[in-house]
């Protein structure tokens, strides 16, 4: 009798032990996977995961080539675009200017500690094929981040009809923490402008009859047509290549198709 008070005692005792144990135990693997898989891992695009949240997350088929009419389709009757006409490779991009792994992919990564290789793909492309005449690049909206992002895309047509819209195209992503903050898009659009020495006058006016938002809902809707779901993507010659890859994975499909 005594042994059984005695064994009741032990249990009445160590049972609160052991479920606090198991309550520290569970709170301290917890705290490493968030840590190690959750926070370290991933913490430095943290931010720009969440800015991107509103983009499209459906599956993306990488690699998969077009048919010869979609082809002609997004490599026509395009208006933002730099290179020969008749190069052999044509690169065309879907993309927007509120979307930060579009921003990463131009070199204007808000992370400092990546890799030069990463930061800097669309300037190598543009150097050793645009500018050698082996490729000619489109650039398309996909704006998936609203009106304000149509209204961005509106204000790069409008540098471009005074022949300035790459040099527009590559500030606005420059800009891009601005473009995000700013309560008067329109201000800040016509700053960069004058930045440029663009005609603030007849940039202002082109921005306020929106003569170009046609153009941007046109390359929206074309974009879906061809499976574009998230930004960026790219086709070269037809074969598709999803995110902000690295040089290496463009040069790859680049000298591939030069090589035919």
């Amino acid at each position: 009798m005594a042994e059984e008070k005695e064994e009741k005692k032990v249990r009445t005792y160590t049972t609160p032990i052991l479920v606090t144990l198991a309550v520290i135990v569970a709170f301290l693997a917890g705290m490493f996977v968030i840590k190690y898989l959750g926070g370290e891992k991933t913490g430095e695009q943290g931010e720009k995961i969440a800015q991107a949240s509103s983009a499209p997350t459906a599956p993306q088929e990488q690699g998969a080539v077009l048919g010869e009419e979609q082809i002609i389709k997004i490599e026509t009757g395009t208006v933002a675009v730099k290179g020969k006409d008749d190069a052999p490779i044509t690169i065309v991009e879907f993309s927007e200017y509120l979307c930060p792994y579009c921003a990463e992919y131009v070199g204007f990564d808000s992370v400092p500690s990546r890799p030069i290789d990463e930061e800097e793909t669309y300037q190598q492309i543009i150097r050793d094929y645009v500018d050698t005449g082996k490729a000619r690049y489109i650039f398309r909206d996909f704006p998936v981040h609203g009106e304000k992002a149509k209204e961005i895309a509106e204000a790069a047509y409008c540098a471009g009809e005074q022949d300035e819209y790459w040099q527009y195209h590559d500030l606005l992503f420059e800009k891009q923490a601005d473009l995000y903050e700013t309560e008067d898009l329109e201000g800040l659009l016509e700053t960069l402008a004058s930045e440029i020495n663009l005609d603030s006058e007849g940039f202002s006016s082109c921005l306020a009859d929106n003569e170009f938002g046609k153009v941007i809902e046109d390359n929206y809707q074309l974009g879906q047509s061809v499976g574009v779901s998230g930004t960026p993507t790219f086709f070269i010659n037809g074969q598709k290549l999803v995110g902000a890859q690295p040089f290496a994975n463009f040069k790859m499909i680049i000298d591939a198709e030069l090589a035919e």
